[in-house]
């Protein structure tokens, strides 16, 4: 759900006659003594994220703005 609140999305409902897929998931029965969907996930932990600028990052940077970047080079620069 937090995925999705980044989208400008509209869901639109069908009626379950026209949406056979729907309809017959519908139909399925449920066994009795199925267990809940468990939510909770105590041992969830997010480590490490990383992000890389991509290779091309630089040249996209100099045709916009028309500036080296300063981490170059001297010899990076004369190329």
């Amino acid at each position: 759900m937090i995925l999705l609140q980044e989208f400008d999305i509209t869901i639109k409902d069908q009626p379950g006659k026209e949406n056979h897929v729907a309809d017959l998931l519908s139909q399925i029965l449920k066994p009795a003594n199925a267990a809940a969907v468990e939510d909770q996930f105590p041992d969830e932990h997010l480590f490490v994220v990383t992000a890389r600028t991509p290779c091309y990052a630089d040249v996209a940077n100099y045709l916009a703005i028309g500036k080296l970047p300063k981490h170059l080079t001297p010899n990076e620069r004369n190329r």
